[in-house]
Order: C-alpha cells, then sequence, then structure tokens
C-alpha cells in the first residue's frame, strides 16, 4: 500500500478484525517509496483498532546490490533514508549478488542512518520468520526492552563527518570500528543514543516529549514544505527508550513514530535483575539535522 491511503487501510483492517479466528497475523507491505510514519501512527489514534491489533515491528527489506546508488540518488534518497530510518529490523538481501567488500560497503551505508536495528542477511528473500515476527518492538515486554539495552550499551550512534579533506573518515561509530563505504552518502539523517543520570517527571516528559515529537515536527515540515527542502529543519522520525521516573519503582518504556509516542509502564522494576539501566535512562533517537545538544537542553531542563 501506500502511505497516502492509510484511511482505507483502517478500514480494511477494521473488516478483518471481525474475522480474526481465520488469521494468526497481519502483515502490511508499503510501496517502494512509501514513508510508513504515518501509516504506524495510525494504529495509535484508531482507539478502535488500537485495541484489538498492536503493531510488532517495522522490517525493511535493502537491495544490497543497488543501495549504496539509491542513497546516492537526489530523486529517492531522502525516501530510501527514511524507510530504513523506521525500521526496527533491516534484511540485507541479495546478498548473492555482491562480493563481500561491497555487501560491507552496503551494510555501512545502511547503518549511517540506522545503527539501533538489528540485521539480518538473505537471499531471493528467504529469511526464519522468527526474524521478521513476533519480534515485539512497540511494547514494554521484555524483548524491546533488551533491545534498547543492547544499542545503548553498544555506543552505537553514528553521524557523518564532512567529504573533505579525503582522508576524513566518512562515518564514525562508539568503537571506531567496522567498514567505511567507498562512496560516502551525504545526509543529515543520523542516530544518536542518549544516556541521562537522573530520574524523570512524568508530566514533565511527556510535556517535552509532546513538543519535540509533535509540535517541533509539525512546525518543522510546514518550513521544509515552505523552503522546498527535506532536511532544512530537525526532524525526529523515531524514538526508543527506558524511562526512569520519579517516585515509581517502576521503569517505563518509551516509543515513539512520526508525531505520535507512548510512555508506558514495563514488568521491569528498578534495581531488579533485569535492570541494567545502572540507574540511567536510556535513548535512542533516529532522525534528520538532529542537534544533541538542543534534545538534551529540551529534556533536561
Amino acid at each position: 500500500i501506500c502511505c497516502t491511503v492509510k484511511d482505507s487501510l483502517l478500514s480494511t483492517l477494521e473488516q478483518l478484525v471481525l474475522h480474526q479466528d481465520r488469521f494468526d497475523y497481519i502483515v502490511i507491505e508499503t510501496t517502494g517509496m512509501a514513508n510508513p510514519g504515518p501509516i504506524i501512527s495510525s494504529f495509535w489514534t484508531d482507539d478502535n483498532l488500537g485495541s484489538r491489533l498492536r503493531i510488532d515491528g517495522v522490517i525493511c527489506v535493502v537491495d544490497s546490490a543497488n543501495i549504496v546508488k539509491y542513497l546516492q540518488s537526489s530523486d529517492i534518497s531522502y525516501e530510501v533514508q527514511q524507510q530504513i530510518s523506521y525500521a526496527d529490523r533491516i534484511l540485507m538481501n541479495k546478498a548473492d549478488l555482491v562480493d563481500q567488500q561491497s555487501y560491507e560497503s552496503a551494510l555501512a551505508a545502511v547503518k549511517q542512518f540506522n545503527n539501533f536495528a538489528v540485521f539480518g542477511q538473505s537471499v531471493r528473500g528467504n529469511v526464519d520468520l522468527d526474524f521478521v515476527l513476533a519480534i515485539n518492538s512497540f511494547s514494554s515486554a521484555h524483548g524491546s526492552i533488551q533491545g534498547i539495552y543492547q544499542a545503548t550499551s553498544d555506543n552505537q550512534a553514528v553521524f557523518c563527518y564532512p567529504c573533505e579533506p579525503a582522508n576524513t573518515p566518512t562515518t564514525i561509530s562508539g568503537s571506531e570500528a567496522g567498514t567505511i563505504p567507498k562512496a560516502h552518502v551525504k545526509s543529515t539523517v543520523s542516530s544518536l543514543a542518549l544516556r541521562f543520570d537522573r530520574a524523570f517527571d512524568l508530566k514533565a516528559l511527556q510535556a517535552k516529549l509532546d513538543y519535540l515529537v509533535y509540535e517541533q515536527n509539525i512546525q518543522d515540515n510546514v518550513r521544509s514544505e515552505t523552503t522546498a527542502s527535506a532536511d532544512s529543519s530537525m526532524k525526529i522520525y523515531r524514538m526508543k527508550g527506558i524511562i526512569h521516573i520519579d517516585g515509581d519503582n517502576t521503569l517505563h518504556v518509551l516509543q515513539a513514530v512520526h508525531n505520535l509516542f507512548d510512555l508506558e509502564r514495563s514488568e521491569y522494576t528498578k534495581g531488579s535483575e533485569n535492570d541494567k539501566t545502572n540507574g540511567q535512562s536510556l535513548l535512542i533517537i533516529i532522525g534528520a539535522s538532529l542537534d544533541e545538544s538542543y534534545l538534551r537542553c529540551q529534556l533536561e531542563t
């Protein structure tokens, strides 16, 4: 489906759930150029549907043989970056059509825009169903929390560096490891892993998130349309986090997509065996033109 027909999608899904005894799972495939953000957020805005269906995760299938070329194309690069940014699992397909060096370059190019997803490899789309189904990426369950632990502990934030001088690395990870693509993909899309040595006031944090995820995203979209530039202002595509809340002994899980967010209590308590936060609130942010200093200031003050 296309991202512009989400109302028709919701109507179709509402009809499907009337016969939910006939199926176990619903897979929604978007068109090659679709922005998945509005489709994902529609599940949170439809209370009737949201009570009967839940989002399990977002899968992005990457053409390993052509992805670097797509990311360098001025016509489609922005849409490709968006699709990568929203993904929880990224499947590097057509791995058999490229040599190891080309594959590593393709993988590094993709990780510039989303280094927090779980990556897999496939040939002709053959994949273990456990990799794409029942991954619980949008829940407060064990799987989602463990994924956030892993991403933030690896310090995997990736940033774009200038293309000049020629010997300057085009990407860098927390460990300064990985393969650098031969051709640098110039973009403002990046990912951040933030740690806060504090707990947050619930209502104050909700107000700050509302501003960052909804109000600022809307304002920036208007500015982008006015300036006809896809990357003229900061945009947040996806956020995940494990948050400590003042006066609450339960860890909270944050999920945000497009211009909506959800902050709910998890099954983990502070200081329990499964609490690996070391008292810190952990936050992953994926978006365009991200300003770490500004984001920290907005969340901490």
